[in-house]
């Protein structure tokens, strides 16, 4: 299940600005803080960056969607690198509100890609779709999704179910995660809604949704986690790594890098610490190995 679709709500509420953490915040520095699209824009780049980078034998394509008036493809099959994206990312933002369906015909576009894509495979046919959907009600949770804010509620496993009936019926397995941004942060006023996992929308159709917070980190620490899980790939940090600037200055680095597991051993499947959510950056610490670069001087390896 290598064929992955990023949706993207292309409503104008992805033009609210996100949340500076406090921690964040230097009273030095009053820049604005930028809008969830730009997060969303980001996330995705992160995604496709980690996932194509450690394809080696064989492509994993993902398609980037923007959920408008009609469905945008950002890129198509042939057109899997992160420069093809930052190119066509500033043509397909969201510019007005559309009083019709707009998230249905855009899961029906990416089975649509992926089917014409595979329609010479005898491999098993399945995908996965990530919607990244922007709550348009503070009260929004569980499976809700509302095209407008003033628009009737539906019900994101009905869409799905419907846009895979529709398509083809004959599918053997979608996997739909659904990150919804929320409005605020969690505070003493509110609470993030629970998260739901692995729901089993039919024999062919699985579901889990992720409540993420506005902050301007969140959904992208969600979007890589979701990449590692996937692909199952791990994380190097080596630091203290010694460089030399333009003007010979000295300084040292840490330098970071995804690479594919290769066990598939039970002793290698832990899962995801349960108290911690998508979004929190030590959500898949331990797929991290930490090093520290040590130069030895060529005196102390002669005198061995």
């Amino acid at each position: 299940m290598s064929h992955t679709f990023i949706i993207l709500d292309g409503h104008p509420h992805a033009f609210n600005p996100t949340t500076r953490a406090p921690h964040q915040a230097d009273p030095t520095h009053q820049i604005p803080l930028f809008p969830l699209w730009a997060s969303m824009v980001q996330s995705s780049i992160e995604f496709c960056r980690i996932v194509w980078d450690i394809q080696y034998t064989r492509p994993y394509l993902v398609n980037v969607l923007v959920a408008g008036g009609t469905p945008v493809l950002v890129n198509d099959a042939t057109r899997q690198s992160i420069q093809a994206l930052e190119q066509q990312f500033p043509h397909a933002q969201p510019r007005q509100t559309y009083a019709h369906d707009r998230m249905q015909p855009s899961i029906e576009f990416a089975i649509n890609t992926f089917l014409e894509h595979n329609k010479h495979s005898t491999a098993l046919k399945r995908c996965r779709i990530i919607l990244v959907t922007v709550a348009k009600q503070p009260t929004e949770r569980a499976f809700e999704f509302y095209n407008n804010p003033n628009d009737p509620v539906r019900d994101v496993r009905a869409m799905v179910y419907q846009a895979v009936a529709s398509v083809d019926p004959s599918l053997d397995h979608v996997q739909v995660d659904v990150l919804r941004l929320l409005p605020c942060v969690a505070s003493a006023e509110y609470s993030i809604p629970p998260n739901i996992l692995s729901k089993q929308v039919s024999s062919r159709i699985t579901m889990s949704i992720y409540n993420i917070p506005n902050g301007q980190e969140d959904l992208k620490h969600a979007m890589r986690h979701l990449a590692q899980l996937y692909y199952n790939i791990n994380v190097l940090h080596i630091s203290s790594i010694p460089m030399k600037s333009a003007e010979q200055a000295q300084s040292t680095h840490t330098v970071t890098l995804y690479y594919q597991a290769n066990g598939y051993h039970l002793i290698n499947q832990q899962d995801p610490l349960r108290n911690l959510l998508l979004h929190d950056p030590a959500y898949l610490k331990y797929r991290e190995t930490k090093l520290i670069y040590s130069k030895r001087s060529k005196k102390a390896l002669a005198g061995k």
